[in-house]
C-alpha cells in the first residue's frame, strides 16, 4: 500500500489493524503501519539476480544440484528436471534413482567418485558419464561438487552442477 510521508516522499507500507473490543466496533482500533519499502526493494533485487542465475545456467547448460547422504536426499534445480526430461513430482529423488538415469557402463566412476569425496580421499568430486533423460535419449553430463562437512568430518551435504555437454563430447568424437 503506497503512503506519503510528511515530507512527501512516497513509501510501501503494510497497514495492520485490530479493534480494541471486537464486540464494539465503534469502540476504536489499534492500526500498525510498517514502511517495507527496503524489504520490498531487497525482493525485487533477489529476484532479478535469481532470473540473471536462470538465464546463465540455460545458456551454459548448467543446473544445480544438493545432495544429502545421511538421508539420502537429491535436491535438484529445475533446470535439472528440465534436462533430464522430468516434472519435480514425476520422480522420486534418491541415490538408486541417480545410479538408475547413469549408463551402465559409467556406473563405476560415478560410485568412486562419490565415494572418495564421502570417505574424504578427495576434496571435490568431478564426472563426466552418461545418462538417460526420461524419454531414454542419452545425455553426456560432467557433474562437479563440493563436500560440507560438520565439526567432526563427516560430509552433510554435497553441493554441485551438472552441465550437459553432450553436443561437446559428439564434436570431440566426430
Amino acid at each position: 500500500l503506497p503512503l506519503r510521508r510528511k515530507d512527501g516522499t512516497l513509501v510501501d507500507a503494510r497497514v495492520k489493524g485490530r479493534a480494541i473490543d471486537p464486540g464494539n466496533p465503534l469502540g476504536g482500533a489499534v492500526w500498525l503501519v510498517e514502511d517495507v519499502t527496503e524489504k520490498k526493494a531487497k525482493e525485487a533485487e533477489h529476484a532479478a539476480t535469481s532470473e540473471r542465475l536462470r538465464h546463465s545456467q540455460e545458456i551454459a547448460g548448467l543446473a544445480s544440484w544438493e545432495y544429502l547422504p545421511q538421508s539420502d536426499t537429491h535436491l535438484w534445480s529445475d533446470e535439472l528436471y528440465q534436462t533430464l526430461g522430468y516434472s519435480p513430482d514425476s520422480i522420486d529423488l534418491n541415490m538408486a534413482t541417480m545410479l538408475n538415469l547413469s549408463h551402465p557402463d559409467d556406473l563405476e566412476k560415478v560410485r568412486d567418485g562419490l565415494s572418495s569425496i564421502i570417505c574424504g580421499t578427495a576434496g571435490a568430486y568431478s564426472v563426466v558419464h552418461r545418462v538417460y533423460k526420461r524419454d531414454g535419449s542419452e545425455l553426456v553430463i560432467h557433474d562437479h561438487g563440493v563436500p560440507e562437512r560438520d565439526e567432526h568430518g563427516n560430509v552433510i551435504r554435497i553441493k554441485g552442477v551438472s552441465q550437459d555437454i553432450t553436443d561437446l563430447a559428439l564434436a570431440e568424437r566426430a
